[in-house]
């Protein structure tokens, strides 16, 4: 273990620019576009249309937006654990085409209140591989000295959603109705961050050759580090 650690303090070559920076931009623009701001940050937009819709009071609009909180909460350690076991990139790829599936729903709701009930807990459900859970791990996978700066880059995708998704929803129910608007959420999340993140994100700097923070191995360090393997 020493020999590997002086064989990685040794190397001093980095990329011009490490690959870790296109992690952070890609983790960010999915939060950006992801489970929390459209779901969460955009709920109060929603709220009265919904009223007005469903012919219910605040209270029992307000009870979707606790059963996304609860069944997010019940699925983050199933998220964390998949994580373990398959990596980031399994987990973020699907949980995103779910959950825009899933808003593209949204269009076929009824007038019944239990339909929108069960639409916000599938939310909850996938929403947690969309959330800062899984782009949180990749990012410090990537990262070690920078780790921290990292990871604040990557939360200013949620606080750029916080802003951006709130008026797109006021935009799109002016437009058209709350359906369509979480459908048009739906297509986004298809179009924008899957691709980027499908073209772009990487579990660990080893599959780019690299180490955490953009050091390049050296000869050195891969025969050590077959060594301890062995």
């Amino acid at each position: 273990m020493p020999e590997v650690a002086d064989t990685v303090k040794s190397s001093s070559k980095r990329t011009k620019f490490f690959y870790g920076w296109w992690i952070v931009f890609t983790a960010a623009l999915g939060l950006c576009l992801g489970g929390p701001p459209i779901a969460v940050f955009s709920f109060g937009v929603f709220f009265k249309s919904l009223v007005h819709e469903f012919h219910a009071s605040r209270a029992a609009i307000s009870f979707a937006f606790t059963l996304y909180n609860f069944f997010g909460a019940m699925c983050v350690p199933l998220v964390g654990r998949l994580i373990d076991r398959f990596g980031t990139r399994k987990v973020i790829l699907p949980g995103t085409v779910l959950f825009a599936l899933i808003l593209i729903s949204g269009r076929a709701l009824g007038t019944g209140l239990w339909q929108f009930y069960l639409f916000y807990a599938a939310l909850g459900l996938i929403g947690s591989s969309t959330s800062p859970v899984p782009y949180g791990v990749v990012v410090s996978h990537w990262f070690n000295r920078r780790r921290g700066l990292a990871l604040g880059f990557t939360m200013v995708g949620i606080g750029l959603g916080a802003i951006l998704v709130p008026l797109l929803a006021q935009r799109f129910i002016a437009a058209f109705d709350w359906r369509m608007a979480y459908a048009l959420f739906g297509s986004i999340m298809l179009l924008i961050p899957f691709p980027v993140v499908a073209a772009l994100l990487r579990n660990e700097p080893a599959e780019r050759g690299l180490l955490p923070d953009g050091v390049a191995p050296t000869k050195q360090y891969w025969h050590a580090n077959r060594r301890l393997r062995a």
